[in-house]
């Protein structure tokens, strides 16, 4: 009788079934760790900016000039630039799904208040982004990209958490610690709670 070489069927099924199911275990725990990791560069990436801006008003005592100001003009107004429906085959968008799910970017109409107070930080230049990605905006009503804008009353502006605010924090120490009244663009409260 001769010897057989190699693996029967029942062998080689056995062991992709098992082999399927410690996949199976593995494979969630997989997009958990990719997850994580995006998320965790996002808050480097916030901590870093926090950082750099704390830097800068501290030597300058002004925020930036030509900050991003993600929006996209449409003729006269503003509106934000397109959210990732999440479907890969009807081309790209600007901002993903995630950040808008966590930050809820609102469109916000500065007021002259706000404009005067951005203004006395040092903030009166922008960067409007106008990035156009399915955008429904027609193409005469469409500005440049990263065009340069200037701080003004009713200037739309992108902003996370939008409030109804008597009085803004300050950044302890800074020279910027003043009263705004109405709806507050209070950058330096943003920086000092990240």
């Amino acid at each position: 009788m001769k010897a057989n070489k190699g693996f029967t069927l029942l062998e080689i099924l056995v062991v992709l079934a098992i082999m399927g199911f410690l996949m199976a275990l593995v494979a969630p725990k997989m997009a958990g760790i990719t997850d994580d990791a995006t998320d965790k560069v996002s808050e480097t990436n916030i901590m870093r900016m926090v950082s750099y801006m704390r830097i800068y008003l501290d030597q300058t005592s002004r925020f930036p000039e030509h900050l991003t100001n993600i929006v996209v003009q449409s003729g006269g107004g503003y509106e934000l630039p397109t959210i990732s429906d999440l479907d890969p085959k009807n081309g790209a968008e600007t901002l993903a799904k995630k950040l808008d799910d966590r930050n809820k970017l609102k469109i916000h109409i500065l007021s002259v208040a706000e404009a005067t107070e951005l203004n006395k930080m040092g903030v009166v230049n922008i960067l409007n982004l106008n990035s156009y990605d399915r955008s429904p905006v027609t193409d005469t009503d469409r500005h440049p990209s990263m065009n340069r804008g200037i701080i003004n009353a009713g200037v739309g502006v992108a902003m996370i958490g939008i409030g109804n605010h008597s009085t803004a924090a300050p950044l302890p120490g800074s020279v910027h610690q003043r009263k705004t009244t109405g709806q507050a663009l209070n950058l330096s409260a943003e920086l000092s709670s990240v």
